[in-house]
C-alpha cells in the first residue's frame, strides 16, 4: 500500500484524492518533496540553482547552526538528513540581500503551486522584514519576484512584532502592487501558524491562498500577463539569524482550487 507524507514526515496510510496536504499517490514531475540528498544544478537542466541579490552564487553546504553566527558568504542549505530529512533548510548570512532558490518550470494554461514552510523567529524583535519569505511564480529576468521581471507572489514576514502575510504583483521594471491579501489575525509575535502557500495560474489570472492544515484563507486574484518561468523560494532576512525550511513544493494542472 503506498504511504504519503503527512506534515513534516509522518505517514499514513489512506488520504483522499485531493488532500494537498498529504504527499499525492501520483506525484506531478515537478514535484519536489526534500528527502534525501539534493542536487543542486543550473538553470537549464530542470534543478534548483541560487542567487544572491540577483547574481549567481555558489550557496554554501556548511552545516546549519541557529546557534553559531553566520555573518557573510553565500547561503547555506542543507537537509538533514538524520533530524528532517523531508525538509530542506535555507540559511541565509546576516545581510540584507535576497537568497533566493530558483526552478525552471514550463507553465501550462492552468497550475496550482503550493508549498509548505516554516522559520525561527526572535520573540520580541521587531525589526522590519525580519525573516520574509517569498514564494513567487515568475516571469523572464533576474533577481527573482522582487527583481525587474513580472511576477506574482505572497509573502510570509514579521513587521513591527507581528506576523503577516500580504500578495502581490510585480508589474516589471521594478513596480508593484499590493494586491490586497494581510493577514495579522492568525499569527502574533508568539508564533507562525499559517504554513502553507498557494498560487492558482488560470490563464493569465493569479489566485493568493495561504493557510494550515485546517483552514484556507483567499487573498483574491489579479491579472498578469506574462509567461512564467521559474518557481523561487526567496529568503530575507536584515541582517538578523534565521532559518527558512521548505517541506514540500507541489504542482497540479488544474482550473479548480482542490479543497
Amino acid at each position: 500500500m503506498p504511504r504519503y507524507k503527512s506534515g513534516g514526515g509522518a505517514t499514513t496510510a489512506t488520504a483522499k484524492k485531493y488532500n494537498i496536504w498529504d504527499t499525492p499517490a501520483t506525484p506531478h514531475p515537478y514535484d519536489e518533496e526534500f528527502e534525501g540528498p539534493i542536487t543542486f544544478n543550473s538553470g537549464s537542466d530542470g534543478g534548483w540553482w541560487y542567487e544572491n541579490n540577483g547574481t549567481s552564487g555558489s550557496y554554501a553546504t556548511t552545516a546549519i547552526s541557529k546557534y553559531t553566527a553566520y555573518n557573510s558568504g553565500d547561503m547555506r542549505v542543507h537537509i538533514n538528513e538524520t533530524y528532517n530529512p523531508s525538509w530542506l533548510r535555507m540559511q541565509p548570512p546576516q545581510d540584507s540581500n535576497r537568497h533566493i532558490l530558483k526552478k525552471q518550470i514550463t507553465f501550462p494554461t492552468n497550475m496550482l503551486v503550493y508549498c509548505r514552510f516554516r522559520f525561527t523567529q526572535h520573540i520580541g524583535n521587531t525589526t522590519h522584514d525580519n525573516p520574509r519569505f517569498n514564494f513567487a511564480i515568475v516571469g523572464a529576468g533576474s533577481g527573482g519576484a522582487q527583481g525587474g521581471a513580472k511576477a506574482n507572489y505572497i509573502t510570509m514576514e514579521v513587521d513591527n512584532g507581528e506576523v503577516i502575510s500580504k500578495s502581490w504583483r510585480a508589474n516589471g521594471g521594478g513596480s508593484f502592487s499590493d494586491v490586497g491579501g494581510h493577514v495579522t489575525t492568525d499569527v502574533d509575535s508568539e508564533g507562525q501558524a499559517l504554513e502553507y502557500f498557494a498560487l492558482h495560474k488560470i490563464g493569465t489570472t493569479y489566485h493568493y491562498w495561504t493557510g494550515t492544515e485546517s483552514n484556507w484563507i483567499y487573498f483574491g486574484s489579479t491579472t498578469n500577463d506574462y509567461t512564467p518561468v521559474v518557481v523561487s523560494l526567496e529568503a530575507h532576512t536584515e541582517n538578523q539569524d534565521h532559518i527558512l525550511s521548505i517541506d514540500f513544493v507541489r504542482f497540479i494542472e488544474t482550473d479548480k482550487f482542490p479543497f
